[in-house]
């Protein structure tokens, strides 16, 4: 049995049973990282940002992350408070 260097990758149900139109069965292409990674620590090359760079980045990554969460809870609040709202003041209006 032969060793393999190269990781396997699950197939999908999909990728195990596509076909090309001559017949030939289509293998997906496993793309490998790891020796861009390795040459990069085996020569010391580094984020060359300032601090200040790296930390407005993770700032405005965390920014543009939670933003959609903020809108949905504040469309959320705003239907259910909305709602009761202008149904108390419709009320007053139409007892009045």
């Amino acid at each position: 049995m032969t060793s393999r260097s190269v990781p396997r990758r699950r197939q999908t149900l999909r990728e195990s049973h596509a076909v090309t139109r001559n017949g030939g069965v289509v293998t997906p292409k496993v793309i490998n990282a790891a020796p861009s990674l390795e040459k990069a620590e085996l020569y010391g090359i580094h984020d060359q940002r300032s601090t200040h760079s790296k930390l407005m980045g993770l700032a405005g990554r965390i920014f543009i992350e939670t933003i959609p969460q903020w809108l949905t809870v504040g469309v959320m609040l705003g239907l259910i408070f909305g709602g009761c709202c202008s149904n108390v003041f419709a009320l007053e209006a139409i007892v009045k």
